[in-house]
């Protein structure tokens, strides 16, 4: 850790806002504001170049992990509003499947039906009542019917309709995980970027303060985006040193 205090007993000081799109709206306010001024007179560590870079890399690791979310959303809403027509059509299906099957019932299990046997060896269907075991009956309730002569499907609900319904959850659960796994990783590429960006700011901050205001922090860093307050309160001055004794 390195902690370096400048002006400890100033009129004002400086508030650090470190959420993400906050360090980015700093860094592009310093970049306006060091672009503006003669190149003699930028500050030439951390350079403008180095500032915009650091920049241009917080911002791609935001969108990405804001586009990984914003497709986690969508994918799981559209998911949520098939499983919503499906499940109707899916418990249906599985009490066709018990009238059809009554004398077997456990072979329903290539179905997709979850299978539960009591003590006294009596074999009872559990309807799917999470969005996955719904999702991976509608799977393999398609895969089964398929495979059977037409003649010996369930003709209601019809295997048009499950399979279109089938395919379209399967898509969006896969559309849901990996805008999930975009976000996650976006979201760690991101606080890594953010946190250099951070850095290389506060330490232009404090050049600017040693190099262009004689080691006062003022309102004038405003210009570069800085968020400057007045103090509320000063430090407690120290205390005088005793006199000497004769």
């Amino acid at each position: 850790m390195l902690i370096i205090k400048l002006d400890a007993n100033g009129d004002f000081q400086l508030v650090w806002d470190a959420d993400d799109m906050s360090v980015i709206a700093l860094g592009k306010a310093y970049g306006a504001k060091e672009g503006l001024l003669p190149v003699a007179q930028q500050l030439k560590e951390p350079s403008l170049d180095m500032m915009r870079q650091a920049v241009t890399t917080a911002i791609a690791a935001l969108e990405a992990s804001t586009a990984g979310e914003l497709q986690r959303a969508e994918a799981a809403t559209r998911l949520h509003n098939i499983l919503n027509e499906a499940t109707p059509l899916i418990d249906l299906a599985i009490d066709r499947l018990k009238g059809k099957y009554a004398s077997d019932l456990g072979s329903l299990k290539r179905w997709g039906a979850d299978i539960r046997i009591g003590a006294r060896g009596k074999v009872s269907l559990t309807k799917p009542n999470t969005e996955l075991k719904r999702i991976d009956f509608l799977a393999a309730y398609v895969k089964r019917e398929a495979e059977l002569p037409e003649a010996e499907r369930i003709q209601d609900p019809p295997l048009a309709r499950m399979t279109a319904l089938s395919a379209a959850a399967e898509a969006n659960r896969e559309a849901r995980q990996s805008g999930t796994i975009q976000r996650q990783a976006g979201t760690q590429t991101r606080s890594v970027s953010s946190a250099p960006l951070l850095d290389l700011l506060q330490v232009a901050c404090g050049l600017l303060v040693v190099t262009r205001f004689g080691g006062v922090v003022t309102e004038n860093l405003g210009e570069w985006g800085y968020k400057v307050v007045r103090r509320t309160s000063k430090p407690a001055e120290p205390p005088a040193p005793e006199p000497l004794q004769p």
